[in-house]
């Protein structure tokens, strides 16, 4: 089967992540939440990922903690990972918003199907689909930029 390589990194980082204390976990995840499609593409990612677990297990054999080496400052850190990657993808961010999309006209195609079985069919105009576009576009701007 064919696997690319953020999905390889994405793996190992998952199987790496077993071996870290539960307080560098934290941190890990705090640092990676402000990590959106927005500011760092997916491979960026995941190799940040894989140098602050191997930071975590670097720390650990010298009887620290994550947090003690990269300082208290957990944000500001994040910001200086976010400035020195190759940011955002255009084609991930579109990627990411179309399958957002899908979803969405997926669901609103199930929804009048099965009140249509139950005998409650209403009528829809094509507004409404400017209205979930609308819908999806403000969910997938809040969803990447605002809630990190």
């Amino acid at each position: 089967m064919f696997k690319n390589e953020v999905t390889l990194l994405k793996k190992e980082n998952l199987r790496q992540m077993e071996n870290v204390k539960e307080d560098d976990k934290d941190t890990i995840y705090e640092i990676m939440k402000s990590m959106s499609v927005f500011k760092v593409n997916s491979y960026d990612a995941q190799v940040i990922q894989r140098d602050l677990i191997g930071m975590a297990q670097d720390s650990e054999l010298r009887g620290a903690d994550l947090k003690n080496v990269i300082g208290n400052d957990i944000k500001s850190f994040s910001n200086e990972i976010i400035k020195n990657s190759y940011g955002p993808s255009i084609i991930e961010i579109l990627l990411s918003f179309f399958t957002l999309l899908s979803g969405y006209l997926f669901g609103m195609h199930i929804l009048p199907a099965y009140l249509q079985y139950q005998s409650l069919s209403w009528q829809s105009t094509p507004v409404i689909y400017l209205l979930y576009v609308g819908v999806v576009l403000i969910n997938f701007i809040a969803d990447g930029i605002i809630t990190p």
